[in-house]
């Protein structure tokens, strides 16, 4: 199994290209929520489900509810959520990997949403590979 945690110079398109090229086992995006109210709060998962595939359905909704499964950090609002975007870095026809999913940390237009994850950095990455590890114990 290979991990790459994190390719910040690289576009979304390249990211995806590299994860399709070593043949990466999941994909994790993170992310802070944005809106223009700023009393909105929350965090939540993002999962990609395919026509017709359950077993593949399956598999997304599991890992993203496995990935955020120990998430404490902000208070979680209607989580997981399906993919009815159609966003880019889910998409089933650009991004091959088989678990992927975008978290939202919470909302950074939200000053204690924003807050709390700038003071809770170790502790997010702790819960999220805590989330991870479910999942792999699961699978691999």
């Amino acid at each position: 199994m290979i991990f790459v945690i994190r390719i910040r110079e690289k576009t979304l398109g390249e990211r995806i290209k590299y994860t399709n090229n070593i043949n990466a086992d999941y994909f994790i995006s993170i992310h802070a929520d944005g809106d223009y109210n700023p009393k909105e709060s929350g965090s939540h998962t993002i999962y990609r489900e395919k026509a017709g595939d359950l077993d593949y359905n399956k598999i997304s909704k599991e890992f993203a509810t496995d990935i955020f499964s120990k998430y404490t950090i902000i208070s979680k609002h209607n989580s997981p959520k399906k993919d009815i975007r159609g966003l880019q870095v889910l998409s089933a026809v650009s991004n091959k990997t088989k678990r992927k999913v975008l978290i939202e940390l919470g909302y950074m237009t939200n000053t204690s949403d924003y807050n709390l994850m700038s003071i809770n950095t170790d502790k997010i990455a702790a819960e999220i590979f805590e989330g991870l590890t479910i999942n792999i114990n699961k699978h691999f």
